[in-house]
């Protein structure tokens, strides 16, 4: 079941007046699919983003990411069940972005010298360099329910954050990178993230436990 949040209401084709960057101080990286296999995540799914939309939260711009299984690997979820993930980062209006976030940071954000923007102009966040997800992009994720603090209880997140997102292209996952990483960030080999060994590595350790 999705969880409803307030959604921004937003053109994307209106001029970006600020294009935010936050960066990340990860206490674990998970350089490779068998370290987030090992984390022991409830629940992994492959499944297809059918729907996103962005919403402000208490610390930050989200992406609320609609997801229909298609596999579930770990957890209790089923097959067709379409989940709420939520990702750091998103886009909303310079008017929501003072009214929510208060004029102190919006100061802090914008040159002196810049002329105020029109409520109706684009404020985007960024996390940690990372592009934002696509609807219709096919991906597998290592989740974790929500425990409500910051995101609704009832949805879910990645762990390790853009970390524990793998995309699917030609039959390949393909890491979530980021901007402020070099290469070194991750250590799969391209052989290691094809999608049957990738599955293959999920079943067998799911045999071992």
């Amino acid at each position: 079941m999705t969880v409803k949040v307030k959604n921004n209401k937003i053109d994307e084709n209106n001029k970006v007046a600020l294009d935010i960057n936050s960066e990340a101080d990860f206490s674990v990286i998970y350089k490779n699919v068998e370290e987030l296999i090992n984390a022991d995540p409830p629940y992994i799914i492959f499944g297809e983003i059918t729907d996103l939309n962005y919403t402000n939260l208490e610390h930050g711009i989200y992406t609320n990411l609609s997801v229909t299984v298609n596999e579930s690997l770990k957890g209790d979820l089923n097959v067709n069940d379409v989940i709420s993930v939520f990702e750091n980062g998103g886009i909303t209006t310079y008017k929501d972005y003072v009214e929510h976030f208060g004029d102190e940071l919006v100061t802090k954000e914008f040159a002196p010298d810049n002329a105020q923007p029109a409520d109706d102009e684009l404020v985007v966040s960024h996390f940690d360099g990372t592009e934002f997800s696509k609807k219709g992009q096919k991906v597998m994720l290592f989740l974790a329910e929500s425990e409500g603090d910051i995101i609704p209880k009832g949805a879910y997140e990645c762990i390790g954050a853009y970390m524990g997102k793998l995309t699917l292209e030609n039959d390949q996952f393909v890491r979530t990178k980021s901007a402020n990483n070099d290469d070194s960030f991750y250590s799969d080999q391209e052989g290691e993230l094809k999608k049957s060994n990738v599955l293959s590595q999920v079943e067998s350790s799911e045999e071992l436990r």
